[in-house]
């Protein structure tokens, strides 16, 4: 194992929670990229898969991430 390879299993899982939650979905080219990158690690994608990687899966991550966080309790005025 590599020093950076937790980071590859941390964006793995959170790829696997990204198709779970059905932010990506089976058929189409993001999906796709994010098998490649299940399988065979972000360094292996090409150019165009890493562009569909950014433009499309990173959002995605993020709005995940987003959505995972907790509201926090606010108090409504009476």
């Amino acid at each position: 194992m590599g020093w950076n390879d937790h980071i590859d299993n941390e964006l793995i899982e959170s790829l696997k929670e990204l198709v779970g939650s059905g932010f990506v979905f089976e058929g189409g080219a993001p999906y796709d990229v994010v098998q490649k990158i299940i399988a065979s690690g972000k360094a292996s994608l090409t150019p165009d898969e890493a562009t569909i990687f950014d433009e499309q899966i990173l959002p995605a991550l993020r709005a995940l991430e987003e959505a995972a966080r907790p509201v926090p309790n606010l108090r409504l005025p009476d």
